[in-house]
């Protein structure tokens, strides 16, 4: 007999006295469970083919469907109502229902009679941006700091984010949004859109993610549901703290209503949008490190089955110990343990002799071991988001290294490693390393580059983005094969922080016009630098094909540069173009 098919998880929340509130089924078997303490104690009625569930005080639970019809079940009354529209959002704000739909409408459920009342006051505040020919309609609300907040899709790339302060709506501008959340430190509201989650109001790019459909805050960090995984952001990376099980991987992103990333006590939930499954992350850091390392020891014996492979992967595993099976893999040429948690590496590490690639971001790695440098052949190495103090005096040995990531080393030193502190100098360790292709320096505090980086001839990739950089560094001209430079961001004012604020301070490098002389760039980015304009002469760059210049306040382009004949791509993200400019750019990147 086939196994019973698991119930369609539709919708979460949880109640007053703490209980998860579980929207189940389809169509007539649609239901509501109530659990406590891991029990279901309660199955109430549910409106048919109901989409958003609200747990009400009193033990009541309000559930609504897209065509808005609403059925409130509570221990001793079960009523239905309608909203008279169709349901898109669904929010208790205070001790209010609400809704919001097609039509920029909105209603609230009113307690006395238990009917919606219909609310004109967000169609009036947005009378004026409504576009009559698209079906306007409020996708997104939530309970903010000072009352109820509104998306309002008006018919173009954006929406309206606008705020029920009292009995007036204020306007906070647009934004491209997807999910919304307001960040309980200072209230302000974090917005997701399609290829980032931004800080309302100051536009500041919180994160780079594709459709990231959920937000939620735990413990002051932000949770962020992208595809079928949750991640937690840490240093405005995202660390992922769910996955899929197997067979619920998402074919295409969350559609509004058929996602949720939420967040209470110390777990995070998702929902797989086929509906079967809800992922739960648990915050609770497991200690005892003896368990840990015989579980990393057992999953990588359980993986390789006796079998000697040449590349192994054991990522998200919560490894704090080196799996010691692995140094018996000696013909291994590729490894992959990001997202774990390992403090360090044997120093027997360097038995690896074969390896080629190796991938050790997100981990909580200090040091390397010295035998690192016996791995002569080792090509690529992602060191992205640990906690290093200083590289070993072998490290200058990899002469085949083409790729070097050290972003996100908020404690890496060259000389002084008595306190922690974000990476001031480039360490001495590189030098020599005359193969390296690609170099990620981002988000330390580097204000100058050593003349010895010129020796870095093979450089053809190099990441200096949010450092300290006063000065454009003239040995970058030095640099014959640069193809691609990434120097937008500078400064951050107080080192690396976990996201950006909207205090930060950021300008342009004096003499950054000297980028116009690197005549092989491909790819320039000088985004996020309060560039009144951009370097006059960047026409001269005739082989660029990608500029991102986004977030600056220059109102024009320099002479030429659209006539650029391989210019494929142009980011010019929040910046105040006069009318004549935007119609230069239409005509050259003409909308598809």
């Amino acid at each position: 007999m086939a196994a019973a098919k698991p119930p369609r998880i539709v919708a979460l929340t949880w109640d007053a006295a703490g209980a998860l509130v579980v929207l189940t089924g389809r169509g007539k078997d649609t239901t509501c469970l109530v659990v406590r303490e891991g029990k279901t104690t309660d199955a109430l009625p549910a409106v048919r083919d109901a989409a958003f569930v609200l747990a009400l005080p009193g033990n009541r639970v309000l559930t609504l469907s897209p065509k808005g019809k609403a059925l409130l079940a509570g221990p001793r009354q079960h009523r239905e109502s309608a909203t008279g529209f169709a349901v898109e959002s669904a929010v208790l704000c205070g001790a209010t229902a609400w809704t919001g739909g097609v039509g920029c409408s909105l209603a609230r459920l009113d307690e006395g009679s238990g009917e919606w009342v219909r609310d004109e006051g967000l169609r009036r505040a947005l009378a004026k941006d409504l576009d009559d020919e698209e079906e306007n309609s409020v996708f997104l609300l939530l309970e903010g700091p000072r009352g109820l907040i509104a998306a309002v899709d008006s018919g173009d790339d954006g929406a309206h984010l606008c705020e029920h302060n009292g009995e007036r709506w204020v306007r906070r501008g647009r934004a491209e949004t997807i999910a919304l959340a307001h960040d309980p430190e200072d209230g302000t509201l974090i917005a997701s859109g399609s290829d980032r989650v931004i800080r309302v109001g100051t536009s500041e790019v919180v994160a780079e993610l594709e459709y990231a459909s959920g937000l939620a805050w735990l413990d002051g960090a932000l949770f962020v549901a992208t595809g079928g995984r949750v991640a937690r952001l840490e240093h405005g990376v995202p660390a992922i703290v769910i996955t899929p099980v197997p067979g619920t991987e998402p074919r295409q992103p969350f559609a509004a209503g058929k996602r949720l990333a939420f967040a209470c006590g110390s777990n995070a939930f998702v929902i797989s949008n086929r509906g079967e499954r809800v992922a739960c992350w648990l915050g609770e850091d497991p200690h005892d490190v003896a368990a840990l390392t015989a579980r990393a020891n057992q999953l990588a014996e359980k993986a390789l089955k006796g079998k000697s492979p040449t590349r192994f992967k054991l990522t998200n595993k919560k490894l704090r110990r080196f799996p010691e099976p692995l140094l018996e893999l000696e013909g291994l040429t590729a490894l992959e343990l990001s997202m774990n948690e390992l403090e360090a590496l044997p120093e027997a590490f360097g038995r690896l002799r074969q390896l080629e690639t190796l991938d050790l971001r997100h981990n909580h790695l200090t040091a390397l071991p010295d035998s690192i440098g016996q791995l002569t052949k080792l090509r690529s190495l992602d060191l992205h988001l640990n906690t290093i103090s200083t590289l070993p005096g072998s490290f200058s040995a990899l002469k085949d290294l083409e790729r070097l990531d050290l972003g996100m080393n908020t404690s890496l030193q060259t000389l002084d490693v008595r306190g922690a502190r974000p990476l001031r100098e480039v360490p001495p360790s590189l030098r020599g390393l005359e193969k390296l292709k690609r170099l990620v320096l981002a988000m330390n505090e580097l204000s100058s580059l050593p003349p010895w980086f010129a020796e870095l001839t093979a450089l053809e990739d190099l990441d200096l983005s949010s450092n300290r950089f006063e000065v454009f560094p003239d040995v970058l001209l030095a640099l014959p094969n640069l193809r691609r430079l990434s120097i937008g961001y500078q400064p951050w004012t107080s080192g690396v922080t976990p996201l950006h604020r909207k205090d930060d301070k950021h300008h342009a490098p004096r003499g950054l016009e000297k980028v116009c002389r690197l005549t092989g760039l491909v790819e320039l980015a000088i985004d996020r630098l309060a560039l009144t304009a951009l370097p006059d002469k960047l026409a001269a760059l005739e082989q660029l094909e990608v500029l991102h210049a986004g977030f600056n306040d220059f109102t024009s382009l320099p002479p030429g540069l659209l006539e650029l004949p391989k210019l494929k791509t142009l980011t010019l993200d929040y910046v105040p173009l006069d009318a004549a400019t935007k119609k230069a750019i239409a005509r050259r990147f003409p909308p598809s």
